[in-house]
């Protein structure tokens, strides 16, 4: 059973992006503090707010698309 967290899939993202920027942009400075406080992750239109919840609970597999919401759709 895997045990993977919100917060496991956030610094997946922050590592991977990071290698994106490192090989292929240049390097840019992300906030990532920025990034989190005023988006979050979604899967299926459930919002992945509790960083200590586990994946596997919101449905979230290897390979399922997770989107970034915007503000405006974030507070709602």
């Amino acid at each position: 059973m895997n045990s993977a967290t919100v917060k496991d899939l956030k610094l997946a993202i922050k590592k991977k992006v990071i290698e994106l920027e490192q090989s292929k942009m240049c390097h840019r400075h992300i906030s990532w503090r920025h990034v989190w406080a005023n988006f979050c992750l979604a899967h299926h239109n459930e919002k992945l707010l509790d960083d200590d919840a586990a994946l596997h609970d919101f449905g979230v597999r290897n390979n399922s698309q997770v989107l970034f919401l915007a503000p405006s759709f974030f507070w709602k």
